[in-house]
């Protein structure tokens, strides 16, 4: 299985690589996977599910101590998800790096 996109938060506040609109839908759930994991510290891996029509993923993040997962999003369902994931470690009080906001990208 190919490895996820790795993606990195640079000082500024952007990500690398930059996002691309053309990319496929899986790398765009990537990304917005690695962007969220890179915000947050969490380790979010995402697999594609086979034969499923829209295309979805299977979702898994991970702290280093414990896991959560195993839900089946759309691509859609996704990025509501991830972007749920930041802004709820925001409210809870969990301190994100220098820079980060509640919004994707």
């Amino acid at each position: 299985m190919p490895q996820q996109m790795t993606v990195t938060r640079n000082p500024d506040g952007s990500h690398w690589p930059p996002y691309e609109a053309d990319w496929p839908e899986q790398l765009q759930v990537e990304y917005a996977a690695g962007c969220t994991a890179s915000d947050t510290g969490l380790r979010i891996d995402v697999r594609p599910t086979v034969g499923t029509t829209p295309q979805k993923y299977h979702l898994r993040l991970r702290n280093g101590r414990s896991s959560v997962g195993g839900a089946v999003l759309t691509a859609l369902e996704a990025y509501v998800y991830l972007d749920g994931v930041r802004q709820a470690l925001t409210v809870i009080g969990v301190a994100l790096p220098l820079g980060a906001s509640s919004s994707q990208g």
